[in-house]
């Protein structure tokens, strides 16, 4: 018996291509969200189909963003997952902040997947970190059973791990640089990952999902997650997509308010509405990861709520939200 009945969002983008107008069709899955997502943390979830509903992340760093950033962008209609993300636990514990815990209660208060994501390494309190951690199987091994505890704890639906190396973290010895690991220190790491899965298997996500240059580690510790999230859709830039070479499964896009990269000329930024009239990007993949820029998450939330109400076919006649719009 089913428990819920399918939901289908059908929104209809109309975009201009070489002067001439092309209907773009996107399909999201609005309820029981059990197509087109990997493995819960309880393992509930089946392998999913060629042909399921794609899967709309949004990303909420809850140290880089208010709560309302996130309420307003789950306002728009268009999620369907939203990753909450905190640092390490050894910088804080999140039991201690009330921003995490007030992300967690809006994004309960919507019908989306939640998604709990934790960097791998500390970046503060690394007392008992060493750059070895990188090749100790028992080190990713805990870190993925507390993980998991931690999600079933506060009560959401996946797992993510941020694989980079933040502040002092000592791994960033070889995260850092593009040629991070000899052929030697490569087989280990492939060694000490086969082991990690073995044993507790792959998270729901991870990102980066690999890198452009083969022998950074990314490449393989890309492989502890079943969707692995790629950052090298992030900027308008194909010749940057075109490098990659490693397989991924979910596409990162990085919006913002403005176009223009001062830091990078060369890689522009997104506006959001882009994420979905040009889904051309993503459509062959399993979904789209939404990446706010720092600290303008509520900015682009409300473009995002803006770009929605423009749809023929609004999201509130089809998903639960809160009855008022977030100021």
């Amino acid at each position: 018996m089913i428990n819920k009945l399918v939901r289908m969002l059908i929104l209809f983008s109309v975009i201009a291509v070489g002067g001439m107008v092309t209907a773009v069709m996107i399909a999201i899955c609005c309820g029981n969200n059990n197509a087109g997502e990997p493995n819960q943390t309880a393992q509930k979830t089946e392998v999913p189909q060629p042909n399921d509903p794609p899967i709309i992340i949004w990303y909420h760093h809850v140290y880089k963003d208010r709560p309302i950033a996130l309420r307003t962008a789950l306002y728009s209609g268009l999620i369907t997952h939203a990753m909450i993300k905190d640092v390490h636990r050894k910088d804080i514990h999140y039991k201690n902040d009330a921003d995490v815990l007030e992300a967690l209660k809006i994004a309960k208060s919507f019908d989306v997947k939640l998604i709990w994501s934790r960097p791998l390494w500390p970046g503060y309190g690394i007392e008992q970190s060493s750059t070895e951690d990188l090749f100790d199987p028992n080190y990713y091994i805990q870190e993925i059973k507390i993980l998991r505890a931690e999600a079933n704890e506060v009560g959401v639906d996946f797992v993510a791990l941020d694989t980079e190396a933040y502040a002092h973290a000592p791994v960033g010895k070889y995260l850092r640089h593009k040629h991070g690991l000899n052929t030697k220190q490569r087989e280990k790491l492939k060694l000490t990952i086969g082991k990690v899965i073995k044993a507790v298997g792959k998270v729901d996500f991870v990102y980066p999902g690999g890198s452009i240059y083969s022998q950074h580690p990314a490449n393989t510790l890309g492989r502890l997650g079943k969707y692995r999230i790629s950052g090298y859709f992030y900027y308008g830039n194909e010749e940057r997509r075109k490098s990659m070479r490693f397989p991924y499964h979910i596409v990162g896009i990085h919006v913002n308010t403005t176009r223009e990269n001062k830091k990078h000329q060369q890689l522009p930024y997104y506006y959001v509405s882009e994420v979905f009239t040009q889904s051309h990007l993503w459509s062959g993949k399993k979904g789209v990861f939404i990446y706010p820029h720092d600290r303008k998450g509520l900015a682009i939330a409300k473009e995002l709520v803006a770009y929605s109400r423009k749809l023929p076919f609004k999201a509130s006649q089809q998903q639960k939200r809160p009855d008022s719009a977030p100021k």
